[in-house]
């Protein structure tokens, strides 16, 4: 992920991951308790992980475009080396 995804996006693929463990079954009310397991499985943890990653793109991106505005397109170097250091470092 080199862009910025708001975290219950991750929340979500989290459990999608998680629901694909579970035997397929053709009736509803089986699949729905599945759903409502996988989402349910998510740890806190994580979504405080997710949740802190997303932060930090977000003021990432905005310091690069305060610093855009003062210094033209150099910034956006300094924007694209930041985010994938917030990246390697999550």
């Amino acid at each position: 992920m080199l862009y910025n995804e708001p975290y219950f996006v991750n929340c979500w693929g989290y459990s999608k991951r998680v629901y694909r463990g579970f035997p397929m079954s053709p009736i509803e009310a089986d699949l729905e308790r599945d759903v409502l397991a996988a989402l349910e499985a998510v740890p806190l943890d994580a979504i405080r992980r997710f949740s802190t990653r997303s932060l930090r793109f977000m003021g990432a991106y905005r310091r690069g475009l305060m610093e855009s505005r003062q210094r033209g397109l150099r910034s956006n170097i300094k924007v694209t080396m930041c985010f994938r250091r917030l990246y390697w470092l999550t």
